[in-house]
């Protein structure tokens, strides 16, 4: 489902290879440029972990993160929280070449755990 305002998918301003591989056309959008960031540091991060345990570990659906890994969504907000929070990686901001990890402690989010011994 692409994100309101923007189509098509982001894989199809690639000019050349495949999604996040390649690079974009002329005329992209700047968000297809995040969302290939994001893409790039997403595989980075995923390494040779099966989407199904990256999913497991994330609360990410495998077709979301398919669909992120491939270029065929732009992706949300909450899903990018998700996965940098699960994945101890920054998806988004600095620019690719200065991608770092970074360590969170568990904090309340939508629908997941808490810090051990917080209320509710």
């Amino acid at each position: 489902m692409p994100a309101r305002g923007l189509a098509p998918a982001p894989r199809e301003y690639l000019s050349n290879a495949d999604w996040p591989d390649g690079e974009l056309c002329r005329g992209a959008p700047f968000e297809a440029q995040k969302v290939l960031e994001i893409s790039r540091r997403l595989k980075l991060a995923v390494g040779g972990k099966s989407l199904r345990k990256v999913a497991t570990e994330t609360g990410v659906s495998v077709g979301t993160l398919s669909n992120l890994l491939t270029g065929k969504s732009w992706g949300d907000v909450v899903t990018l929280a998700r996965l940098e929070r699960a994945l101890h990686a920054e998806l988004w901001a600095s620019p690719i070449g200065e991608a770092r990890a970074f360590d969170i402690s568990p904090r309340r989010t939508l629908g997941g755990p808490t810090a051990v011994g917080e209320k509710q």
